[in-house]
């Protein structure tokens, strides 16, 4: 599968680390180098491809916004993203604004299969044990929520379905 990543945060790290030993596809864009050249010399020639922006839309089956904080422009710049799974990584504890990232996605892209995806306690990330590490996950759209969850529990993790819990 081919993954579309705009952003890189420490979450989008350790995913794409997973979904590369799975096979998938990586099309990464990023700006200023934020994963850093350690990130870069482990996924070398091993599944990533950095591309523009606009690629990503053009080729990616899911895309994975995971920005450290919401960038409108970075965002706008993927283009049309009609009816594509679209996945909200984006760092809500430097939020600027009282509106979610998903809510402000949902605004930009009302066409687009959003899936919000959360991580428990961000402390607790590590590479070494990621298996324990819990997911909340939460959509309106069933289907892609369903595919988003698969591809995190590949990547050994739990995920918690907040769509059920009333």
């Amino acid at each position: 599968m081919e993954i579309g990543v705009l952003g890189v945060n420490p979450l989008a790290i350790s995913l794409i680390e997973q979904w590369i030993n799975r096979g998938h596809l990586i099309l990464l864009h990023e700006s200023n180098g934020t994963a850093g050249p350690g990130f870069h010399a482990k996924t070398d020639g091993r599944g990533v491809q950095v591309v523009p922006s606009r690629h990503i839309q053009g080729r990616a089956e899911i895309i994975v916004i995971a920005l450290r904080a919401f960038d409108p422009e970075m965002i706008a710049s993927l283009g049309e993203v009609r009816h594509r799974i679209v996945v909200d990584l984006i760092d809500e504890a430097r939020a600027t604004t009282s509106s979610s990232s998903y809510s402000r996605l949902q605004q930009m892209f009302p066409c687009a299969k959003l899936v919000k995806v959360a991580l428990c306690d961000p402390m607790l990330l590590s590479a070494a044990d990621i298996q324990i590490h819990a997911l909340y996950c939460y959509s309106h759209d069933q289907l892609a929520q369903r595919t988003v969850k698969r591809l995190l529990t590949d990547a050994g993790f739990s995920v918690v379905d907040l769509t059920s819990i009333k």
